[in-house]
């Protein structure tokens, strides 16, 4: 067998193997939210980006939180992907999996919390997401505030809907809560700021979380020991991670704040899952 004879066979090969590789990709992106975020989620120079061990441990985090009906509250410096790279693919990865799920995001203001839904419009739009996530479509309203998919019934809640923390017309219900730096340099400086804006989380968003099945995600950068942020992690209900990282993406302590003790021993389980199926994707 000659050298073109060769490699005529091996390259449908090659592409066989890829194309599969493709499908697993997509088919845990589906299941799995640590390996949906990187493959529909691009940088600022337009490149995927890689999960580094900080932010699988989000990961990790809130689904202990989620799994045993926690508030999961996630404390880490600026410029880590919380919400390009966590919070936004977050919220379409929850939608691609029930198209019914009503989620809230809140942010300091409306403009903030407006860019975090544009955000997850542009994932739903893309290629690689209806790959992933074929059923979803876009619904009767696609504006920067208030994103529908179609869906079952005729719920007024938009799918995806932003809001400020002291913006009026917050709906009804909402089965997720999103709030990204609700607190700020600008409402965490004085008392009666943050006074009102602990107010307004309590008693005007989490009064409209689903009694039964409700979900909370906090992202936040402390400011203030007495902010909102500070005080939530002190309530019943709600799993902190603080993260202080030292130097570089795989260098950083952390401590956990309201988790019962089975939380270092679910956390290492899941850690192990995602490492095995890396190096079983690897050998294929």
């Amino acid at each position: 067998m000659g050298p073109m004879q060769a490699t005529a066979m091996v390259e449908p090969e090659l592409i066989r193997r890829a194309f599969l590789k493709h499908q697993l990709k997509v088919a845990r992106a589906r299941e799995h939210f640590a390996d949906f975020a990187p493959l529909v989620t691009l940088d600022n120079l337009g490149n995927p980006i890689d999960y580094a061990p900080i932010h699988l441990a989000w990961v990790w985090h809130l689904t202990y939180c989620w799994n045993r009906g926690l508030h999961c509250v996630l404390m880490a410096p600026y410029e880590h992907g919380k919400t390009s790279g966590f919070a936004v693919p977050l919220i379409t990865w929850l939608v691609g999996r029930n198209l019914q799920i009503r989620c809230k995001v809140i942010s300091a203001g409306d403009a903030n919390a407006a860019a975090r839904v544009e955000g997850a419009k542009a994932i739903l739009e893309t290629p690689i997401y209806r790959q992933v996530f074929p059923g979803v479509r876009i619904g009767r309203k696609w504006t920067g505030r208030e994103a529908f998919v179609d869906r079952k019934g005729g719920g007024l809640d938009p799918t995806i809907h932003a809001r400020g923390v002291d913006t009026g017309g917050i709906g009804q219900r909402a089965d997720v809560l999103i709030f990204d730096d609700v607190v700020d340099s600008d409402n965490s400086m004085e008392f009666l700021q943050r006074k009102k804006v602990k107010d307004r989380v309590h008693s005007k968003w989490m009064s409209r979380l689903n009694l039964q099945f409700g979900r909370v995600l906090w992202l936040a950068t402390p400011w203030h020991q007495d902010d909102a942020t500070h005080e939530i992690m002190a309530m019943t209900g709600w799993c902190t991670l603080i993260q202080r990282v030292k130097g570089t993406l795989d260098g950083y302590e952390q401590e956990v704040i309201g988790a019962g003790p089975d939380y270092l021993q679910s956390v290492t389980s899941m850690a192990d899952a995602h490492y095995q199926a890396l190096r079983e994707f690897a050998a294929l």
